[in-house]
């Protein structure tokens, strides 16, 4: 088992620790080969294509506690849900940034969205909604259909104001 530790943690009372590298593999078993980015384990892949985004989602909870703001800065996080590509919905968000989810604005109605997770099992989403919302206005993040499956993805509005919100449901 890999032991990692995120940039920017700092325990309480001890000299800061980072992570020596920004990309680390699991070597001990094949079987269960990980990989992590910036000290957070790569979950998966979401692309959309069309629009250009392809990005990793990470977790961002290490040693039970979450850092939703350093695991951002290497990508895409999963933010909420059972686990990707299950039945639910499953929320992932991202800065409005060029190696994240930038291109999501140009995302249309029943346009696709793959997501891919860590053992190499695709999912097709199409696109169902695509709103602006206030970033308190967490209803936005909730399931749309029972026994559905779903992905929800987050990011900021171009102005940083808003948050830009797409649904998607699994094809």
């Amino acid at each position: 088992m890999t032991k990692y530790i995120s940039n920017n943690k700092k325990p309480s009372g001890e000299t800061p620790v980072y992570s020596l590298a920004t990309n680390i593999t699991n070597d001990d078993d094949e079987e269960d080969k990980k990989e992590y980015i910036g000290g957070y384990e790569v979950l998966g892949e979401i692309k959309a294509s069309n629009v250009g985004v392809n990005v990793k989602i990470l977790n961002p909870e290490i040693d039970g506690e979450k850092y939703v703001e350093d695991s951002l800065k290497y990508g895409a996080i999963y933010y909420y849900g059972d686990k990707l590509d299950d039945i639910g919905n499953t929320v992932i968000l991202g800065h409005n940034s060029s190696n994240s989810f930038f291109g999501l604005k140009e995302l249309e109605i029943d346009d696709s969205i793959t997501v891919t997770d860590q053992k190499g099992n695709s999912t097709n989403y199409t696109v169902i909604e695509k709103v602006n919302c206030e970033p308190d206005d967490f209803s936005k993040l909730l399931p749309m259909e029972e026994n559905s499956k779903e992905i929800t993805l987050v990011t900021c509005d171009s102005e940083g104001t808003q948050r830009l919100v797409i649904k998607a449901t699994a094809k």
